[in-house]
């Protein structure tokens, strides 16, 4: 049996107890990481079974102009529908048509296993494909290196003759600011708040031993870094940013391959979460990991007035 559930009405630790046995467990669902990215503003479609919850599917939502909206939280790539092995309700279309007709607009991204159990749409959904990339880490280093492009392989070469101090570190504010002084510049839709955001969500991260924030250093000066998120059976490379210096000298593949043979030859995939960005999608690839579609689904029966509002 399917249920909306207001926030107040969801148990926390029955929730928790679904997403980890669940078949497409991801940290970004787990009601900690819910409550810091939405601040507490999320809902559910719940499938319930003997007092248990067998199959969620979490709604993050916020208000602009009155109006709740259900949309995707900062630093969650992937939510949807999360199912066990008790689960009777297996497609998401099914939760989909149980959401609320007061969230007017809808903006979710599915997690990549949803990606061929949506079903029909409900009237009014619509589906677009995305891609994220993913290396299978089940194999030695020396057999994953073989993919590597020969821009790969040059510029591990390059970096390995830099005298780099390379270091597991917890100095997340330091990564923020070379990133926002690089990239983040170009980024007008990522605001202070977001950076904030993402400070709370690391401490939860740390908190539960659930990252590992890997840095480059030349002559003590930071030059690249990147946070990776652990979860059984998954590294994913969440953040990260490179100075002038460090793209010249190769320091983010050097340091992307040091973790790629940290984890060699264990049951983990390695994902890089995206991109459709062309040049983003290439330097990915470039280490031999795949395309993997997820879906994005929305619906927005918001008048024509808020539609140009609220984007």
């Amino acid at each position: 049996m399917l249920k909306y559930l207001k926030h107040s009405e969801i148990d926390l630790a029955l929730w928790d107890n679904c997403v980890r046995n669940s078949a497409q467990q991801m940290l970004y669902a787990y009601s900690g990481y819910l409550e810091i990215s939405t601040s507490g503003n999320w809902d559910a479609i719940v499938e319930m079974q003997a007092g248990k919850y067998v199959s969620v599917f979490p709604l993050p939502f916020k208000k602009m102009l009155g109006e709740p909206f259900v949309y995707q939280p900062f630093h969650s790539q992937q939510l949807g529908l999360f199912t066990t092995s008790e689960s009777r309700e297996t497609t998401v279309n099914t939760f989909l048509a149980k959401i609320p007709k007061q969230f007017r607009k809808v903006y979710l991204q599915l997690n990549t296993q949803n990606t061929f159990e949506v079903g029909p749409l409900p009237t009014g959904f619509l589906s677009v494909p995305r891609v994220t990339f993913h290396l299978n880490l089940a194999y030695e280093y020396s057999v994953l290196k073989e993919s590597f492009s020969t821009n790969v392989k040059r510029n591990i070469k390059k970096a390995k003759k830099e005298k780099y101090e390379v270091a597991t570190t917890e100095n997340l504010p330091d990564l923020i600011k070379l990133y926002r002084q690089t990239r983040g510049k170009e980024l007008k839709d990522v605001k202070d708040r977001h950076y904030a955001l993402f400070e709370k969500q690391y401490a939860f991260l740390l908190q539960n031993s659930l990252a590992q924030l890997s840095e480059i250093r030349q002559n003590g000066e930071l030059i690249a870094g990147a946070l990776f998120l652990k979860q059984p059976g998954k590294l994913v490379f969440l953040f990260s940013a490179a100075s002038e210096t460090g793209k010249q000298h190769g320091a983010m593949p050097f340091l992307i391959s040091r973790i790629i043979k940290q984890y060699a030859g264990t049951s983990t995939i390695f994902d890089f979460e995206g991109s459709s960005i062309p040049n983003l999608a290439r330097f990915y690839s470039s280490f031999g990991a795949k395309p993997v579609t997820y879906l994005s689904v929305s619906r927005n029966n918001l008048p024509w007035y808020l539609k140009l509002l609220i984007k």
